[in-house]
C-alpha cells in the first residue's frame, strides 16, 4: 500500500480523550494528534474534562463529529 500526498490531504482525524484517563496518558493523546498534524494530516484533539478511558460521558461529542464527517463526505465534490 502506498501513501499519496493526496491521500494525506483528505485524510481527517478527530480524537477525544478523557483528561482523567488513567489507562493511556492524556498526554499521549496530544502528542499523537500534534505528530499527525506534523505528517500533513488535519488532525483535531478534544479534552473531554472529568472522564476516564470510557466512551459513555463523551458520546455526544464523538458522535456529533461522526455526523459532521458524515455530511462533509456528502456534500464534498467527487
Amino acid at each position: 500500500f502506498l501513501e499519496t500526498r493526496s491521500m494525506r490531504a483528505r485524510a481527517e482525524i478527530h480524537g477525544f480523550h478523557g483528561d482523567e484517563d488513567a489507562t493511556v496518558r492524556f498526554a499521549e493523546g496530544e502528542r499523537t494528534a500534534a505528530s499527525l498534524t506534523r505528517l500533513g494530516v488535519r488532525a483535531e484533539f478534544t479534552p473531554i474534562h472529568g472522564i476516564g478511558h470510557e466512551f459513555g460521558p463523551a458520546r455526544t461529542a464523538v458522535l456529533g463529529c461522526i455526523q459532521h464527517g458524515i455530511a462533509m463526505q456528502i456534500t464534498a465534490p467527487r
